[in-house]
């Protein structure tokens, strides 16, 4: 691992041009990403066609929203692309339904088609190649792979997010095309683990040696960390929580994919056992509507008092508070999830005992050290006998947070992964160059 902190701003000056990151400026991993490679010196900026999400928290990072200044011809042009793709994939859709309905499972919230999203590749790849960076890095395989792909005149960085390669990329022929052309038209895919690193070599055909492990997040230490008295008499009193409560906190958004009508359940009968809890649930947009149903069941059992909900998104700045003073978080994944689980490691860092939905990832996590109460998909019975061990043994608690900050001293240290990132990154800048 490369230990030269000043490194990255000697490889790529912000004199020769910026670096870009393709992606929704809305999110929190484009935002994270662009952030982190300015403070290292590198004039990195967000590129977007048409933002999705809100609100955008972006700490000072550029952002180049093509749709604004593409003018009506161009724009009449990416619209009759997007139209003419969606003739055959409307048809396409409904003749593979059965497929699609399988690829995406539980995930009810959104409904992925390429269309758009080929429209958005050629507008951002065209101005890609007049703005004529560095090199960029497209967030997201589905949305934003093709755009990165596309952009051929510079080196071509990929990272895959999960729901992605896991789910979107197989709901049709067409759907898995792109993903496929996009994986293999880049010069280096970023996958967060060796787990989908082979995921993406055995299902797409992506060498291994075009593939590199991790890099995309930093787990700040120093924000992330369990609160002391003070802040946490602080905190609680600011969102209405007793101080004295045990808190118990959903970390993932409130979506069914996300397990968050899994964590719902397995709290309200938990609260039943356990007069002290306090419980938080997450919300994120689109999810107002069912906040707002979980807020009526939790009412039907008296429980107002005991729940705190928040129906869209809340600044990073916030949840954080809230992990903070979390004695134990749950994290219930339905579909498969993929590192770098930002969440996770957040909640983790900040002192939190993990109950889990049983994934792969973690359990190749727990085989270098973290330490969780694991539990069967779709158990809620499991998922409550483990909150009662974590509440029933404060000492269980304090081993699992001291297992889980040594896991985390030798095995997350984001920032040196970053700085080995860029350093391949600039091989493959330097290697083009000569050709």
């Amino acid at each position: 691992m490369i230990e030269d902190p000043g490194a990255p701003g000697r490889w790529f000056p912000p004199q020769r041009g910026p670096v870009l990151v393709i992606g929704n400026p809305g999110n929190l991993f484009p935002q994270h990403l662009a952030a982190l490679w300015r403070s290292m010196g590198l004039d990195a900026r967000i590129l977007t066609r048409r933002p999705y999400g809100g609100p955008v928290h972006l700490a000072g990072v550029p952002v180049t929203v093509t749709s604004e200044t593409e003018g009506r011809s161009l724009g009449r042009a990416w619209g009759w692309i997007e139209r003419v793709a969606w003739l055959f994939e409307s048809r396409l859709v409904a003749a593979q339904q059965d497929r699609y309905r399988r690829a995406m499972g539980s995930e009810t919230s959104y409904r992925p088609y390429v269309s758009p999203w080929l429209a958005d590749a050629a507008a951002l790849s065209h101005v890609v190649r007049k703005m004529r960076p560095q090199f960029v890095c497209g967030l997201e395989v589905f949305a934003y792979g093709l755009a990165t792909a596309f952009s051929w005149n510079v080196p071509r960085i990929l990272m895959p997010w999960g729901g992605d390669v896991y789910m979107y990329g197989h709901t049709t022929s067409l759907a898995f095309a792109a993903v496929r052309h996009a994986l293999s038209h880049v010069d280096l895919v970023v996958p967060g683990s060796p787990l989908a690193r082979d995921y993406l070599h055995e299902t797409f055909g992506v060498p291994v040696e075009r593939m590199h492990c991790g890099g995309l997040w930093v787990l700040d230490r120093a924000l992330s960390h369990p609160a002391s008295a003070p802040d946490r008499a602080r905190i609680c009193g600011r969102y209405g929580i007793d101080p004295q409560a045990l808190v118990v906190m959903n970390v993932r958004r409130f979506f069914p994919a996300w397990g968050s009508d899994l964590a719902l359940e397995a709290f309200r009968r938990f609260a039943r056992q356990c007069p002290s809890a306090h419980f938080v649930m997450l919300g994120g947009g689109g999810t107002e509507t069912l906040v707002s149903r979980a807020r009526e069941a939790v009412g039907g059992d008296g429980l107002s008092g005991r729940f705190t909900f928040f129906g869209g998104d809340i600044p990073v700045e916030e949840c954080r508070d809230l992990m903070k003073v979390t004695e134990i978080f749950v994290s219930l994944m339905r579909e498969r999830d993929m590192r770098p689980l930002a969440s996770i490691l957040e909640a983790t860092a900040c002192g939190g005992a993990p109950v889990l939905g049983d994934q792969p990832e973690y359990r190749a996590m727990e085989r270098m050290g973290y330490r969780a109460i694991f539990c069967p998909a779709e158990d809620v019975g499991a998922v409550v006998e483990g909150l009662s061990r974590y509440a029933d043994d404060r000492l269980l608690r304090r081993e699992t947070a001291a297992a889980n900050r040594a896991y985390l001293d030798a095995h997350e240290d984001g920032r040196g992964q970053a700085i080995d990132l860029l350093a391949r990154i600039r091989s493959i800048c330097d290697a083009r160059a000569r050709a």
